[in-house]
């Protein structure tokens, strides 16, 4: 993903990073909100489109210098892309045209990437839903719980501790 995202606009390079490290939808990214930041907490609290759930996300750094960056260009009406969901995807096609990818990622498979991410570095199912907003935990393992061979060993390794001896 970090390949295409280098290969975007730079108008849209800000928009991509946030989505990847926030998990939010396109349309509640590009209609985020200088009040929907809370920068002195590090965090976002928006309200999802599609479900109408408040999700509070706290910044990673990236999230946090997009937010300076984005800062500096402040708008009248409070936005803080200036940005459509069609443009952004048409630009996203562009970008893929020039990374040169023999497959097709979507806007929508930084959502993924968020949550795939963090599920594959051991953040329980109930944090990751709350981040990204799932109201079912179910979700998370359908869509997105793409764990590693490496996680599923690493959950395994848990019980090498607790070795039982085999009856003969």
């Amino acid at each position: 993903m970090s390949h295409v995202i280098s290969c975007l606009d730079d108008k849209y390079q800000t928009l991509a990073l946030l989505l990847a490290h926030t998990g939010l939808r396109l349309s509640n990214a590009v209609n985020l909100n200088w009040a929907d930041v809370r920068l002195g907490k590090n965090m976002i609290e928006v309200k999802q489109a599609k479900t109408g759930d408040f999700v509070r996300i706290p910044f990673t750094e990236t999230v946090s210098d997009v937010m300076r960056f984005r800062q500096r260009i402040r708008r009248v009406d409070g936005r803080i892309f200036d940005v459509t969901v069609r443009a952004f995807q048409k630009g996203w096609k562009r970008a893929i045209g020039k990374a040169g990818l023999d497959w097709t990622p979507r806007p929508h498979d930084l959502r993924h990437y968020f949550c795939s991410y963090l599920l594959n570095m051991g953040v329980d199912h109930i944090t990751v839903a709350t981040l990204s907003g799932h109201k079912d935990v179910n979700v998370l393992k359908e869509r997105y719980g793409h764990l590693t061979d490496e996680t599923l060993r690493k959950a395994m390794d848990t019980f090498n501790g607790c070795r039982q001896p085999v009856a003969n």
